[in-house]
């Protein structure tokens, strides 16, 4: 399975890049009629958010006043696709102090492939200056980082940046490990305890060894300090720009990799006596991935001030800071808090945590090969899941029967809906909807009919 995964992944992805932005996007400015036409052109791989396009003029939004075209629906989004143009009279230009002969214009939007590549913000800014009757239009690319900057509407994330940057060096070293703190008492720790408990009974040769036990809790804590540590310090380093590296094809695909070759194999055999410590620091380092998308929120805004500060040291303090405070649970049951008893069930939460790897691979390889294909992948998967939680196993209890049942035929309605192209793992028959409502449209009722 792991291998026809990756072999798939391999092959439909041999060529894969992605456009750059100015590909992708074409926007051209020109004037006439009293009035400024922005025509875009968005390649049909791409989309942009309609509620993210902005225009401003003298530091005010424009966009409230301006006609803007339809949106279409996509998912939970409107967005904008192919050719449309916006039109600003020239008259607003006026009407705000402006001076027809020579003034700028800002742009921004958010633009995304259908297949899950985003890119940074962008920022234009467009200089229009009168010759004679016609207009000379330069533009300027404006870097994301200084989004924040051109625009005055800050999210959960920049507020949250803006509240590390009031704060010193040592003051944000606190900050984030009590976010860290508070972060262990969230759902996503708690599938962590059995893995950790799980090693610790091993490893202790279910022994009560509160020493051992307490000091292997501490390297699977530090692994994952240091996970966060490391992204801390390659945001410092790389900036913002961080983000576009790990939106290459070639290094996402090497994380699936890593996660579909190597890791199911490491896990099988390490919640043994017989491992080594390099082994809880590698499951410790890992743990990452089922932390952080609680942290989302706090784990934005921090990268986004320390991408903001460029300090590789303060942003490698900081994430370490933060994986210590979000492993204080964990440091706990080393001590010998609720140590579950050893048994059949520590095979099984490992072979839990596998699946949820290769679950992970597919996710992360969703924004290469497409999230059609990934519908395939995921019905594979869940069909392989749902026989390994006792699907064909007589002595398996009812609830286990029932939840693989509800798995296998959820993952038919994945397979069915690649089948049909549907893109969203929530909606896989999404596409039969459509078609439903366009059938159902051709039809209308009527209470009047003729005598004959």
């Amino acid at each position: 399975m792991r291998f026809f995964i990756v072999f798939f992944i391999f092959l439909t992805q041999i060529f894969a890049e992605p456009l750059s932005v100015d590909e992708a996007v074409k926007i051209t400015p020109s004037v006439a009629n009293s009035q400024i036409e922005f025509k875009f052109s968005v390649n049909e791989s791409t989309y942009l958010y309609a509620d993210e396009i902005k225009f401003k003029f003298e530091n005010s939004d424009i966009t409230p006043i301006l006609n803007l075209p339809t949106p279409k629906p996509h998912k939970h989004y409107q967005i904008y696709n192919g050719e449309f143009s916006i039109f600003i009279p020239l008259g607003v230009v006026v009407g705000n102090g402006g001076n027809l002969e020579n003034f700028e214009i800002q742009n921004s939007f958010n633009a995304c492939t259908f297949d899950g590549f985003c890119y940074e913000p962008q920022i234009r800014h467009y200089t229009f200056s009168k010759f004679g009757d016609n207009y000379k239009i330069t533009k300027t690319a404006v870097a994301s980082s200084n989004f924040n900057a051109e625009f005055d509407e800050f999210s959960q994330e920049e507020k949250i940046a803006n509240s590390f940057s009031q704060k010193s060096f040592f003051g944000v070293i606190l900050l984030f490990f009590g976010y860290g703190v508070l972060l262990s008492l969230t759902p996503c720790v708690f599938p962590l305890i059995p893995i950790l408990s799980s090693i610790i009974v091993a490893k202790t040769a279910q022994k009560n060894d509160t020493k051992k036990s307490f000091f292997i809790s501490f390297v699977y804590v530090f692994a994952m300090a240091l996970a966060y540590a490391l992204i801390g310090a390659s945001v410092g380093f790389f900036g913002a720009n961080l983000a576009d590296y790990l939106q290459i094809p070639a290094v996402i695909l090497a994380f699936c990799a890593i996660f579909v070759i190597k890791i199911p194999q490491i896990l099988k055999n390490k919640t043994n006596a017989n491992g080594g410590i390099i082994d809880v620091f590698i499951m410790g380092f890992l743990s990452v991935l089922i932390v952080s998308p609680c942290a989302s929120a706090v784990l934005a805004g921090a990268l986004l001030y320390i991408a903001t500060s460029g300090n590789v040291a303060l942003g490698a303090s900081a994430l370490f800071s933060l994986g210590l405070g979000s492993g204080v649970l964990l440091l706990a049951i080393g001590l010998g808090l609720s140590l579950p008893k050893p048994g059949e069930w520590m095979n099984f939460v490992s072979k839990i945590f596998g699946f949820l790897l290769l679950f992970m691979a597919i996710w992360l390889g969703s924004r290469v090969f497409g999230e059609n294909f990934a519908l395939l992948l995921y019905g594979a998967l869940g069909c392989v899941f749902a026989v390994f939680l006792g699907l064909f196993d007589k002595s398996a209890n009812l609830l286990k029967k029932g939840i693989s049942l509800f798995v296998l035929l959820y993952s038919i309605l994945l397979l069915i809906g690649f089948a049909s192209g549907a893109k969203d793992f929530a909606k896989p028959l999404e596409n039969f909807s459509i078609a439903k409502e366009n059938f159902s449209s051709e039809f209308a009722t009527t209470t009047e009919f003729k005598k004959v």
